[in-house]
């Protein structure tokens, strides 16, 4: 189920994230690179979480930890700094993350 969900985000933020390389200031690619890459901060949080509350290790908690976060923590300064996107884009973005985050959760419980 794990790859039922996550090549179909992976599919769709790499197409995202290179157009909104490639697209001026704001726009909509802008805000879907941002949703598309929101689930997974949201999945690191969870992995990350569960290690620190269960105090067991959690699949995923590496990745997450090393990749997954940074990337995101990168990617969010980087749409800053370069004035790619204003709050309001990216609160739109995260809101939209989040469902999307939910949704691949439901998903996986099928």
């Amino acid at each position: 189920m794990f790859a039922a969900c996550h090549i179909p985000l992976m599919l769709l933020l790499l197409p995202a994230s290179w157009r909104a390389t490639t697209a001026g200031r704001v726009g909509v690619w802008v805000v879907l690179a941002t949703a598309f890459q929101w689930p997974f901060a949201v999945n690191a949080l969870f992995h990350l979480s569960t290690r620190i509350i269960l105090g067991e290790y959690s699949p995923g908690a590496v990745t997450a930890a090393v990749v997954s976060l940074p990337a995101t923590a990168y990617y969010l300064a980087w749409i800053r700094r370069e004035d790619r996107a204003r709050s309001r884009e990216i609160g739109v973005a995260v809101a939209l993350g989040t469902v999307i985050a939910a949704l691949a959760l439901g998903f996986l419980f099928l």
